[in-house]
């Protein structure tokens, strides 16, 4: 008997696609070849063999002569109606030979693109789509019609989406979908209010894992690092105050570090504040942030170095405080692992973390940027205090966090759908 065939297409990001495919293949048996929809999905490609295969997509060939006219008869037997009825307007306005005849090659093109895509992406078991990119519609309407599709929300795919016809392809998708994953009763609420409730038959919790916390141990183990410290110029002698994890506007690093301007000036002093740009952020966005910096008479250090796995837990254990304040998030890996290392978190009030504080999980949260100040002096002052409100908070993280903990989730909705063939 063949293995259950599964495709993961979308945005496949290494760090969560690669863990679950090898968290899945641990427990159920199954054959998983990876499709990344935005990129080459170059990353996915490291640390050992959790798919079956990765693909790329499929070349589309110039249509040939035989093609051309066997596709043209299908357009005018199939679809010519719809699309005289949807562009009669326009050719009425502009009436051309050369324009209709444009516009049917232009269709019939699309078809040879339609057919190419549909016949690559046949012959598997369940279609799970990671992000519920609008774009991704394309591809889900090239799918089998009757084949199972699972759809995995990530958080900005939900909370940062926006407009009418971005919201009408994530609407088709959801519609199309067999069943939704999402990872928390916070984001649970949000879809719900956001597209309907209609859909909440098709609702599943699972959480999304993140190895990146408890790979912490070794380095906690270890200790803290003046050699690091040194290697990216962040001063040995002072406190350190980690601004966001990347260096995307969304973080709202500028607007925090405008208002640390307010921040008592003996604590400026002894005070030193660095601001990741591993991935995102442009050198423009760096110049305002360090002018910004200046003017608000704050030492920061902007990290634009990419930081391997170690490195980055590293600067989790360096970092005195987190100050995170983002638009919007799900729950953020970055935070998880400064609590987790022991090191206390200034976040907004506004983000749905209810795993957290359901857990009893210590956090200074403020309602807006103007009180980062003030939270952070107080913060600051009893650094200690701080640190003992969350000395019990590991557990806690690695219940939502840690894959062995969070795998059957997925576990359930994976033999949901594979028994319903």
């Amino acid at each position: 008997m063949s293995l259950p065939r599964v495709l993961m297409l979308g945005h496949c990001h290494g760090v969560f696609v690669q863990p679950l495919c090898v968290a899945l293949k641990q427990r159920l048996t199954l054959d998983i070849s990876v499709l990344e929809l935005l990129s080459a999905g170059a990353e996915l490609r490291g640390g050992g063999p959790p798919a079956s295969a990765f693909l790329s997509p499929p070349q589309v060939p110039e249509l040939s002569s035989n093609e051309r006219w066997s596709l043209t008869r299908t357009f005018f037997q199939d679809r010519a109606a719809d699309w005289w009825v949807q562009n009669l307007a326009s050719l009425l306005l502009h009436p051309s030979p050369n324009r209709i005849r444009t516009k049917i090659g232009t269709k019939v093109r699309r078809l040879k693109h339609e057919n190419v895509w549909k016949n690559f992406l046949a012959g598997y078991d369940l279609y799970h789509l990671h992000y519920l990119g609008p774009t991704f519609r394309e591809y889900v309407d090239f799918l089998p019609p009757s084949s199972p599709l699972l759809v995995s929300i990530w958080g900005s795919d939900l909370m940062r989406s926006g407009g009418l016809s971005d919201y009408a392809n994530q609407l088709a998708i959801c519609h199309r979908a067999s069943l939704i994953t999402l990872r928390s009763l916070d984001m649970r609420e949000l879809f719900l209010a956001k597209y309907g409730r209609e859909f909440e038959s098709k609702l599943r919790m699972a959480k999304i894992g993140d190895g990146s916390v408890s790979s912490l141990d070794p380095i906690l183990a270890r200790g803290r690092s003046d050699s690091f410290r040194s290697k990216y110029n962040l001063p040995l002698n002072k406190i350190l105050v980690c601004i966001g994890h990347n260096g995307f506007e969304a973080n709202q690093q500028l607007e925090v570090i405008r208002a640390l301007g307010l921040l008592d000036a003996k604590l400026k002093a002894t005070t030193a504040f660095v601001a990741p740009f591993g991935y995102g952020g442009n050198s423009n966005y760096k110049s305002r942030l360090l002018a910004a910096a200046q003017t608000s008479g704050i030492n920061l250090t902007i990290l634009d170095k990419f930081l391997d796995f170690d490195e980055v837990g590293q600067l989790r254990l360096e970092s005195d405080v987190l100050i995170h304040v983002p638009i919007s998030d799900a729950l953020s890996g970055t935070m998880c692992a400064t609590l987790y290392a022991g090191n206390p978190v200034i976040t907004g009030a506004w983000l749905p973390y209810g795993e957290l504080r359901r857990r009893h999980i210590y956090l200074n949260e403020v309602r807006e940027i103007p009180e980062i100040p003030a939270m952070l002096a107080s913060v600051l002052n009893d650094l200690d205090g701080q640190r003992k409100k969350i000395a019990n908070a590991r557990e806690g993280i690695l219940e939502i966090t840690s894959w062995p903990k969070v795998i059957d989730g997925w576990l359930k909705v994976y033999e949901e759908l594979l028994g319903r063939n």
